[in-house]
């Protein structure tokens, strides 16, 4: 270890070393400069060099287990156990993407609007009604530039982009930038696996995930030309093919029966190659779909949406995901006497094909179709899932 080029080799000089570092760190007055880039330039920093990840490893598994925990509150029983994933370096470890996220949450503090923080990845959004939105707007976007310079993490402008959300032929008009960049607008917008359009439809979503299930499928079929186990096609169909077909489906599921059909040609066409594989020749042209899945123990897509909605109703009301908004969104319903509509919860009727495709109105309705003969409060996910299938 060294200190201001002096190698420190007994422990009293490692610990006169720390000391030293420290009061000239505590020293730093206010009146010169409180940035970062000052300390770094004022104050020695400590050199280790030539020390291996071994060394490190076995320094940390020589540590006694009846050692009381320091200032951290760690014990050190703790520490020689997770010794292997302490030693390894940040970059690409399992404590990288931890560290990562402490470092960047206090971005959120930074604006004065509601955000939204998935590792790296932040969006701020704003109802606008009036200019003085989007000068608000632009405000916090400024905020987000000043924290990246101060923080030395520059921002990706060629990722950063705008995308407004509206039904409305005429939209208030402002160009934000970042950077003194004007940032883009596209027509269609991906984030985290799901296209985005201005009007919610997930028409142009739908789309791509029918091109990619239809590649996908067409190479399963090309590479189990000599298979003679149904099952195993089944597998690679599930992992390949109907993947893609219900990935967030809970957030894009389609209303529309040409929407429904068309995803619903692609499993029809898996399914009847594996007829293939079982009986040596294809089913007859227009066989029901129904009679496809029961020859193959198969639900149909349509079917799995709706239990996927379910399923998220349960993870809602069971807080396994923490959100107080959609909590808030759910309003218990009391029946009275003599009345036909024993539902649990208050559904308002939808006045729109927008509220019609809302997750949340699909949540309730899914459930309330499903007639489940459980108690959606106090039943375990798996007890859930096994309700639901029959």
């Amino acid at each position: 270890m060294y200190y201001e080029n002096v190698e420190l080799s007994s422990p009293q000089d490692i610990v006169n070393g720390f000391s030293k570092h420290f009061r000239q760190s505590l020293s730093v007055k206010s009146s010169q400069s409180n940035s970062f880039e000052f300390i770094l330039d004022n104050i020695n920093t400590f050199d280790i060099k030539q020390i291996t990840e071994s060394e490190v490893y076995n320094a940390l598994r020589q540590l006694k287990p009846t050692v009381t925990a320091g200032p951290d509150a760690v014990p050190s029983f703790l520490v020689k156990d997770c010794a292997a994933i302490l030693t390894k370096p940040l970059s690409g470890s399992v404590l990288g993407p931890l560290f990562f996220n402490i470092y960047v949450n206090d971005i959120v503090k930074q604006v004065n609007i509601e955000c939204l923080l998935y590792a790296d990845d932040l969006k701020i959004f704003l109802e606008i009604k009036s200019p003085d939105d989007c000068h608000v707007l632009q405000r916090n976007l400024d905020l987000i530039n000043e924290w990246s310079i101060t923080n030395q993490m520059p921002l990706s402008k060629d990722k950063c982009c705008v995308k407004t959300y509206s039904r409305k032929l005429s939209l208030i008009s402002f160009n934000y930038s970042l950077q003194g960049v004007d940032l883009k607008r596209p027509e269609f917008i991906r984030d985290l696996g799901v296209t985005f359009d201005s009007k919610l439809s997930f028409v142009e979503h739908i789309r791509i995930i029918e091109d990619s299930a239809n590649k996908c499928l067409g190479f399963v079929i090309r590479n189990t030309k000599e298979f003679q186990e149904v099952h195993i096609v089944k597998l690679l169909y599930f992992a390949y093919v109907r993947s893609r077909l219900e990935y967030c489906s809970v957030v894009w599921s389609p209303i529309y029966q040409a929407h429904i059909s068309t995803l619903e040609r692609i499993q029809r066409r898996a399914l009847k190659y594996m007829l293939y594989k079982i009986d040596g020749l294809y089913p007859l042209r227009g066989v029901p779909n129904q009679t496809l899945y029961e020859r193959l123990n198969v639900k149909s897509l349509l079917s799995r949406r709706s239990n996927a909605y379910i399923i998220m109703l349960h993870n809602i009301i069971s807080y396994t995901i923490k959100c107080e908004d959609l909590i808030a969104m759910i309003g218990l319903r009391t029946p009275t006497m003599n009345v036909r509509n024993y539902f649990l919860f208050e559904q308002k009727f939808p006045r729109s094909n927008v509220m019609k495709a809302s997750p949340f109105y699909q949540m309730l309705e899914s459930y309330k179709k499903s007639q489940c003969n459980i108690d959606i409060f106090n039943c375990k996910l798996r007890e859930l899932k096994t309700e639901i299938k029959k």
